[in-house]
């Protein structure tokens, strides 16, 4: 039998304990994580997801009302000035569903349009433009009197 003549060192080592965060450091931790994590994939702030989707609820909403209306104006119409009752029917019933999906659509695209930013582009562009044809404005004269 052999005997072993070098030392071994121990495969465990011995781990000073670890003190446990306090709870409002360890919330703190995690909403520095995901807010790491948030800005590396680019997600929309709570604030814009809400202001995306109210947006989008009275555009749609808008639109289903005002198709509604003019639905409403072609089928009276049809019905007065034909007399069929089938036609104007057929007319109520394809006008809703294109006014239904017309308004969801607009609802959507406006949602996007906030969520991704567009909008601050184009209202950075936009205020741009207004800036600059204010600046043209100023130095017009009217009968004689300077306005500012």
């Amino acid at each position: 039998m052999a005997t072993r003549k070098t030392a071994t060192k121990p495969a465990i080592k011995p781990v000073a304990a670890a003190s446990k965060p306090s709870r409002d450091e360890a919330f703190a931790n995690w909403q520095d994580a995901n807010k790491k994590l948030f800005d590396a994939f680019d997600v929309p702030s709570h604030r814009r997801a809400i202001t995306s989707m109210v947006v989008g609820c009275i555009v749609g909403g808008g639109l289903s009302y005002a198709g509604g209306q003019v639905v409403t104006l072609v089928v009276t119409g049809a019905l007065v000035l034909t007399g069929s009752a089938f036609l104007a029917l057929l007319l109520y019933v394809i006008g809703l569903c294109l006014t239904v999906y017309g308004a969801f659509m607009a609802g959507c695209t406006v949602q996007n349009w906030v969520l991704t930013k567009s909008a601050d582009k184009w209202f950075a562009g936009a205020k741009t433009k207004c800036s600059d044809a204010m600046d043209r404005v100023r130095g017009f004269t009217f009968g004689g009197a300077q306005h500012a």
